[in-house]
């Protein structure tokens, strides 16, 4: 017999290194009796191809009477701390006609399973992202044409903002208001800034009254730069003009609330 010495051998092992049949030895033949603890990070490092001394260097020696010469497989014996106790298991390394190893057997076989990596806690979730909501008012509800205060409201637009701020206090995660006011292109276009400026001030204070806060309000104006519609007739008469760029009169409310 090739593993001279031995008094376990696995079954009709191949030239490279797989039994056809398995056999460990009983436990109590271990010459180390009480078995070790072992690293499971050197375990894990175990596989086809290392040498017998790698193996001595991550496990140690072999914990049954293997043999002198020829010897084809390693036993050990090998304790675990799990929920609190401690289970015992044993296993075996079969080497190849080369003496590198290259088949690993546990006994009981989900012994092997105390080597898998544990898995990793998800990370902690992003913060829901921020939903805009957009509100966009008609500044001709708002003001009268070409005003820009408290006392030029009209009261459906000051109802309007009431309702708008009531939604935004309700909302579930408030983080940001942006208040935008807009013009037309009659006009300068200093002056048309200055007048959209103004609105979107007016409207900040408003809904400060209301109860939203005022540290999430912003307010801009940004004149006539940003026209929702731009092909009236600049030749028309200023009734038909004023009409015709009444949708570029407005005022947007952008607020950011969670999902």
């Amino acid at each position: 017999m090739s593993a001279c010495g031995t008094r376990h051998v696995s079954r009709d092992i191949s030239a490279d290194g797989v039994p056809a049949e398995v056999v460990f030895p009983a436990k109590e033949r271990a010459i180390l009796k009480e078995g070790t603890f072992p690293n499971v990070e050197s375990l894990r490092q175990v596989a086809a191809g290392v040498t017998k001394e790698q193996l001595y260097h991550l496990l140690g020696r072999p914990h049954f009477r293997e043999g002198y010469a020829g010897v084809r497989e390693w036993d050990y014996l090998f304790h675990f701390r799990r929920d609190g106790g401690v289970t015992t298991c044993q296993y075996k390394v079969i080497f190849d006609r080369s003496y590198l190893a290259r088949s690993f057997y546990w006994l009981p076989q989900d012994c092997g399973d105390l080597l898998r990596e544990p898995v990793a806690a998800a990370p902690p979730s992003a913060p829901p992202a921020a939903a805009p909501r957009r509100f966009s008012l008609s500044a001709d509800a708002l003001f009268a044409f070409g005003q820009s205060g408290r006392g030029d409201l009209q009261p459906s637009g000051r109802a309007e903002i009431a309702r708008i701020a009531a939604e935004l206090r309700d909302a579930k995660d408030l983080r940001n208001v942006r208040v935008i006011g807009h013009t037309d292109s009659i006009g300068s276009e200093q002056a048309n800034q200055a007048l959209s400026q103004r609105r979107a001030q007016t409207v900040r204070g408003l809904l400060i009254d209301e109860g939203v806060p005022a540290r999430s309000i912003s307010a801009e104006g940004r004149g006539e730069s940003e026209p929702v519609i731009g092909d009236c007739d600049a030749r028309a008469e200023r009734a038909a003009l004023i009409a015709c760029l009444q949708p570029n009169r407005r005022v947007e409310i952008v607020a950011d609330v969670e999902q």
